[in-house]
């Protein structure tokens, strides 16, 4: 009974020992199992990533820069197109600009032979002229001077002030300098003129 004993411990620890050399193989081949199925899994994923779709080029095309590129090209040509007509038809449009003669460098030196004897002052379309009325420039600041139009030779601008805005008997103004101003207007005396012979 002993040896008998002693027999059946030795084959239960052998059994024990062969279900533990062989649980070492079996665990290290399901992690390389699990191991190669993760990475087969991550390639298959990684190649259908890849995959060309020509649908979703064209989605992505629609959101590129370029859409924002065509709407500022669309907007500025509605902002030059409004520039256009309001430059064509400005009487269509409801407001008034009073330019003021400030930057203004076409400076008055003479418009004829003698200003103060003949109406050399012109505006476009009309026949009567006005007359200088002053031997010497008046002051007045170029922000209070109100642009009326060219005068006919184009060369000059005439101001008016702007306490006398819209009277049409009022003086009239071309500009000699900064803050310089030569009436015109009505003829107003003078001794005949005289050339001053050499």
């Amino acid at each position: 009974a002993e040896s008998e004993a002693k027999t059946s411990l030795a084959k239960l620890s052998k059994k024990h020992q062969s279900e533990l050399d062989h649980g070492v193989p079996h665990r290290e081949a399901s992690s390389r199992f699990l191991k190669s199925s993760s990475v087969s899994y991550f390639n298959e994923a990684s190649r259908t990533a890849c995959v060309f779709h020509p649908h979703m080029a064209a989605n992505e095309l629609r959101d590129t820069p370029g859409r924002l590129l065509l709407g500022w090209a669309l907007l500025l040509s509605c902002l030059v197109l409004l520039a256009w007509r309001i430059h064509l038809h400005p009487a269509d449009y409801e407001w008034t600009e009073y330019p003021t003669a400030l930057g203004d460098v076409k400076y008055y030196t003479a418009l004829g032979q003698e200003d103060r004897y003949e109406p050399n002052l012109r505006f476009p379309g009309q026949e009567k002229g006005l007359h200088r009325r002053s031997v010497d420039p008046v002051v007045y600041d170029d922000a209070t001077m109100l642009k009326l139009a060219l005068d006919a030779t184009g060369r000059h601008l005439v101001y008016q002030r702007a306490q006398a805005w819209g009277d049409a008997k009022a003086s009239v103004y071309l500009k000699s300098g900064e803050n310089r101003y030569i009436e015109f207007g009505a003829r107003k005396f003078y001794p005949p003129y005289v050339p001053v012979r050499p």
